[in-house]
């Protein structure tokens, strides 16, 4: 997702179409589920395929 984003992000799982992010920003990951779905969307379309289905932010 960038850089920036990467600067913050501690751990990323994906298990079962769910793909578990934790950051070390409260700011950031409240920033980020407002836009959950875009990026599950975006994901998808990158990856070419629909194994995302949820992202749970940490």
């Amino acid at each position: 997702m960038g850089p920036g984003i990467s600067n913050y992000t501690t751990h990323v799982k994906f298990d079962n179409g769910t793909l578990l992010v934790s950051l070390s920003s409260s700011v950031l990951r409240q920033e980020l589920l407002y836009g959950r779905s875009k990026i599950v969307e975006n994901l998808n379309e990158h990856l070419g395929k629909e194994l995302i289905q949820k992202i749970i932010l940490r």
